[in-house]
């Protein structure tokens, strides 16, 4: 099992020798690590020292590099300047975010995204007690009918499509998935509604911790795949924003992050007091165990086998199903459904 370098601490260098990097910080011990130990590198925070030949070590090995922001999210990458994919794949990309292909990815990255809410419902909702299970159940039936009316949309029926997707989307999360949801949680934990940004309750900054750890895995794979990660179906074009790995995400957040967000919780491996640490600007945070603890718990998700696959090979399956189905060898992309 491959290792992730992950760094948030202050003071914090990261330099190679040979086929290994060097991690030093004051009042530790300086640690090596072979090269072909590590998938990734996430560098959380700005007082971080990342030496060039450390950088080139990365980039002769695959390894890409991600600096996350403060709500762990990634901003920026490095990556090796390498074409993966022909021209050939990029311009059918381009070509078919006005065109019937666009609209069909669009609505199967929300159908899969639905479906994966409402199964993680339905399974969810076998292991509670009666007072809760059947109102679980109900919201997953609301989830349902919503699937419906986007199944339904038609391609040319003069309306913004991607934007009622949309919709049909936010109100399926809105009024029966994150409800469903926060009756999963264990005792002592509320959940109210879904906050990104700013957010100080421990459920929605494990969430945002974990949908942007998944974020660089699923940019990886596009990157894999050859497409451009820029160029979205259903999220809309925007400077500096990866529509497509927004696209391609929602069909792996409950997979991935939901289910072992929910699994650290109701199995204890993660208390109360040790998620959260306010920094300077007030803003709650992940602790840096807490942020040790899900990285790892996601890292083992990834490697899991599901209809022998594991989870992290399924990403880049389909990345490369959706290319396909760009260029015309298949005929229809299917999402990634648990």
């Amino acid at each position: 099992m491959k290792r992730i370098i992950s760094i948030r601490s202050y003071g914090v260098k990261i330099g190679s020798t040979g086929n290994r990097f060097v991690i030093t910080s004051k009042g530790s011990e300086r640690q090596m690590v072979p090269a072909s130990d590590i998938s990734e590198i996430l560098l959380y925070g700005r007082a971080i020292n990342i030496t060039t030949s450390a950088i080139m070590l990365a980039v002769r090995n695959q390894i890409p590099v991600f600096f996350m922001n403060r709500y762990g999210r990634p901003y920026s990458m490095i990556s090796p300047i390498v074409a993966t994919g022909t021209i050939l794949t990029k311009r059918a990309q381009y070509s078919a975010v006005n065109d019937k292909r666009g609209f069909e990815l669009a609505r199967a990255f929300v159908y899969g995204k639905m479906k994966n809410q409402e199964r993680l419902l339905r399974l969810r909702a076998n292991t509670q007690p009666p007072s809760t299970a059947p109102q679980i159940r109900k919201y997953a039936d609301g989830i349902a009918g919503l699937t419906d009316t986007l199944l339904a949309l038609e391609y040319g029926i003069g309306m913004d499509a991607r934007a009622r997707m949309m919709e049909i989307e936010a109100e399926a999360a809105r009024e029966y998935y994150w409800k469903g949801f926060a009756l999963l949680l264990p005792d002592g934990f509320t959940f109210t509604k879904r906050e990104h940004r700013h957010a100080r309750d421990p459920v929605n900054v494990l969430l945002n911790y974990g949908y942007g750890f998944l974020l660089t895995r699923v940019v990886n794979a596009i990157v894999i795949s050859g497409l451009d990660m820029h160029a979205g179906f259903l999220h809309k074009d925007r400077a500096g924003r990866e529509s497509l790995a927004l696209d391609l995400i929602e069909e792996f957040r409950q997979p991935v992050v939901d289910l072992t967000v929910l699994k650290l919780l109701r199995l204890k491996e993660l208390k109360r007091d040790e998620i959260l640490e306010v920094d300077d600007g007030h803003d709650a945070r992940l602790g840096k165990v807490a942020l040790q603890k899900i990285i790892n718990a996601l890292k083992e998700r990834l490697e899991q086998k599901v209809n022998m696959h594991s989870m992290e090979d399924w990403m880049v399956e389909q990345a490369r199903n959706v290319a396909r189905f760009l260029k015309g060898e298949v005929s229809e992309y299917r999402p990634f459904i648990m």
